[in-house]
This record gives C-alpha cells, sequence and structure tokens, in this order.
C-alpha cells in the first residue's frame, strides 16, 4: 500500500477519519475472498458450512461499514470490531484444522489501524497481538497453533508499522506546513514594520524641512520687515540713500523665495 491508496481524513460526524483508498480496499476484500475460499475448501460438506457462510458474511457486512461509513461513533466502531473479533474465533472452532480464517485478524487490524491512533491503537496492538496467537493455539492446539499464527502476526505488525509512520510523516508535514505558514506571517509583519519604518522616516525627515522653513523664512520675513522700515525712515530723511535699501530689499526677497521653492521642492514626495 502507498501513500496514494489511503484517502485524507473525511471530516464530520463524531469521528472525523480517513477511508480506504481503492487500492487498500481491493487488497482488503481479495485477503476476505481467499480467507473465504480457503475456509470452504477445508470444511467441505461440513454440516458447519452453513453457520460459516452466516458468521464470514456477517463479518465482511460490519468490515465495509467500519471501513466506509465516515460518520460513527467511535463506541460503535469498537462494538463492531470486537464482533469480528468473536466470529473470527468461532470461525475458527468451526474449522479447527484451518489455520487460514486466522487471517481474519489482519483484516481487523488494518481497520484498527486505519481508523484509530495513539493509546486506543495501543490497546488495540495490545489485544489483538496475543490473541491472534492464542486463537490458533486453542484451535489447533499446543506449538503448532502459535508457530502457524506468527505469519499473520507479522503482517498485523507490519500494518500498525506502516500506519504509524504515515502519521508521523503526516504529522511531520503538518509542521512543516505549520511552519511556512508562521514565517510567511512574519515576513508580511516584518514587510509592515518596514513600510513604517519608511512612513516615519518620511514624517521626520518632512518635519525637519518643515522646521528649516519655518526658521530661514521667518528670519528671511524678518530681515524684509527691517529693510521695509529703514526705506521707510530713509525716504523720509535721506531718499538718496532709498535706492541701496530698496535693492537690499529684492535681494531678500529672491533669497526667501529661493528658500521656499527648495523646501518645497524637497517635502514633495517621491515617486515610487
Amino acid at each position: 500500500m502507498s501513500n496514494r491508496s489511503l484517502e485524507k481524513p473525511t471530516n464530520g460526524g463524531n469521528n472525523a477519519r480517513r477511508k480506504p483508498g481503492w487500492i487498500s480496499a481491493v487488497a482488503v476484500y481479495f485477503f476476505f475472498l481467499s480467507a473465504i475460499a480457503r475456509t470452504f475448501t477445508e470444511a467441505g460438506e461440513s454440516n458447519a458450512v452453513p453457520a460459516i457462510l452466516i458468521q464470514l458474511t456477517l463479518f465482511v457486512i460490519l468490515m465495509s461499514l467500519v471501513l466506509w461509513v465516515t460518520k460513527m461513533p467511535d463506541w460503535l466502531i469498537h462494538v463492531f470490531l470486537v464482533t469480528q473479533v468473536l466470529l473470527t474465533i468461532s470461525v475458527q472452532n468451526l474449522t479447527p484444522d484451518d489455520d487460514f480464517t486466522n487471517i481474519l485478524f489482519v483484516l481487523i487490524s488494518f481497520q484498527v489501524a486505519l481508523i484509530f491512533q495513539g493509546r486506543v491503537l495501543a490497546v488495540w496492538i495490545i489485544f489483538l497481538l496475543p490473541l491472534t496467537c492464542l486463537s490458533l493455539a486453542y484451535s489447533m492446539g499446543g506449538l503448532e497453533g502459535v508457530s502457524k499464527s506468527f505469519s499473520n502476526i507479522a503482517g498485523q505488525v507490519s500494518i500498525f508499522a506502516y500506519f504509524i509512520a504515515l502519521r508521523e510523516i503526516e504529522g511531520a508535514r503538518e509542521r512543516q506546513r505549520l511552519s511556512v505558514v508562521e514565517l510567511e506571517k512574519i515576513h508580511a509583519q516584518l514587510e509592515e514594520y518596514s513600510g513604517q519604518v519608511q512612513e516615519l522616516a518620511v514624517l521626520e525627515e518632512r518635519n525637519r524641512l518643515a522646521r528649516e522653513l519655518h526658521d530661514s523664512v521667518s528670519q528671511t520675513l524678518f530681515s524684509i520687515s527691517l529693510n521695509i522700515r529703514s526705506s521707510q525712515i530713509l525716504f523720509k530723511k535721506n531718499p538718496s540713500m532709498l535706492r541701496q535699501s530698496l535693492e537690499n530689499l529684492g535681494v531678500l526677497t529672491e533669497n526667501a523665495l529661493a528658500q521656499i521653492r527648495s523646501l518645497i521642492t524637497q517635502m514633495r514626495p517621491q515617486a515610487k
């Protein structure tokens, strides 16, 4: 099974969880059909065939509900899984010489690993692995049943290990995604702060120019005012010197205009 064979968790209901993809579904039902074929081959003309058929039918119905009904409460899933365990043990007792029905524990393990994680998954692992061995040891007797259960236990361990590793990878990807999102937020904040710093720098520069404009223009206007007052006095007392005073007044006025133009030019916003 690859990552593509498993769909992402399905949201909704009391139990938001993933469901199998088509590759996993084909594998699961293929294993079940192989168990049916082997079981009925071993059972032959036994009177237990109808009971086996009923129990296996109930097993596949419960398994399908667990796999495909995503809006199902956890307690009901546990009930269905425990019922499948009991059905598996019952079928094994009806066919004591057939060790292949023990593979149904692998299918139960797949359902458990697909749905649960954390402590719940750990409890099911602790429950299923010894039960897989003990049930076959009881139905077949002694060391023969124990030895034949090892292949199924190995399959169960592989399934559990796969899903645990898969969830660790998904967790690492989610942490990486969150880190990227956080870095993007920090980058956006830094850009915002940078813009604010630039705006503050521009505002400070404008305030400086405004102060310079105020100081220089005030001084120039004060000088102009003095020259106007001097010209008025000279006009009354010594008109011959009035020309020089007016020339000085013209120079001061031109200087004032030049300073104002220069400062206003500096205060204009620069084109981006």
